[in-house]
């Protein structure tokens, strides 16, 4: 490995790093988990229908809750479909990776559970998944067109 790619892979780890760092401040103990109420929901769908009927039944002026909540449990796990395929070869085929982005959300909800920090909700891990099958293929497009681009360039 070239000192250069030892570097980018490096620096990779470091974000990688950082960014599980923050999962776990804002899923245990960031603004919307302040502690002061534990909330469990263990009835699929029952959470984001909540929100939903909140964001489209016209009758609130302040649609921000909801659309905080679905956004950003969808966004948070979106960078693994970066990171983990990047640094772990077998993470490249969906299934593994799947499995991995599975495991590490599950956790997340047991010590929210045991904890009571938070809230352990298994919307939370429908929406989690759904950001890390975004993640997935958005960076497999990505890869796939630079790969295209790459070959296109060595041709001319």
């Amino acid at each position: 490995m070239s000192k250069r790619a030892k570097i980018y892979m490096t620096i990779v780890w470091v974000v990688l790093a950082i960014y599980v760092l923050g999962i776990l401040y804002i899923t245990l103990f960031g603004s919307r988990s302040s502690g002061v109420i534990f909330m469990l929901n263990l009835k699929p769908f029952r959470t984001i229908g909540l929100y939903m009927r909140w964001l489209f039944d016209g009758n609130r002026s302040n649609n921000y809750i909801p659309i905080v909540n679905l956004g950003v449990n969808i966004i948070m796990l979106m960078p693994m479909g970066y990171f983990l395929p990047e640094l772990f070869d077998a993470l490249e085929d969906f299934i593994p990776y799947a499995l991995v982005c599975f495991a590490f959300v599950m956790i997340i909800e047991v010590v929210q559970f045991f904890t009571r920090l938070g809230s352990c909700d298994v919307d939370d891990v429908l929406l989690n998944m759904l950001g890390a099958v975004i993640g997935y293929i958005l960076c497999r497009f990505i890869h796939i067109f630079v790969a295209d681009l790459k070959q296109k360039k060595t041709e001319k």
